[in-house]
């Protein structure tokens, strides 16, 4: 799934950028700080594989958690108004904006936990019946 979600970030950003573009700096640093932030929910593959030894579904870590993002993002936006001209508020928020998108597409077909860390129930739209 990391393949859908660079094209993600970056289709978001790029979108917000020119809307946005007066606030600021350079197209490149906002689409880099899109996709990093589609990109950034996954790093905890690292500790999945490396560490973990695949004991635990690597969306109960908290890079998974939505609350997260969405605190991050909203952090993120009341920079943002507070600090006009600020780009690096303006890349906080495009980058936590994609963390968070990045919650929406893993729930289509992924289990995530919505409600973490308060409740331990997990959502997805689909169910994928593993095979192998």
């Amino acid at each position: 799934m990391i393949i859908g979600h660079i094209p993600a970030g970056y289709i978001t950003a790029r979108l917000l950028y020119s809307r946005l573009q007066t606030r600021c700096a350079d197209l490149r640093s906002f689409l880099w700080a899109g996709v990093l932030g589609a990109l950034a929910p996954d790093l905890d593959m690292l500790y999945f594989h490396l560490v973990d030894q695949r004991q635990h579904h690597h969306h109960t870590y908290w890079t998974h958690f939505p609350s997260l993002w969405g605190g991050l993002l909203l952090l993120s936006v009341v920079w943002a108004l507070t600090q006009r001209h600020s780009v690096g508020a303006m890349l906080a928020v495009i980058f936590s904006l994609n963390g968070l998108i990045h919650m929406l597409l893993d729930t289509i077909v992924g289990d995530i936990w919505w409600l973490a860390p308060v409740v331990d129930q997990p959502f997805s739209l689909f169910t994928v019946p593993a095979l192998y």
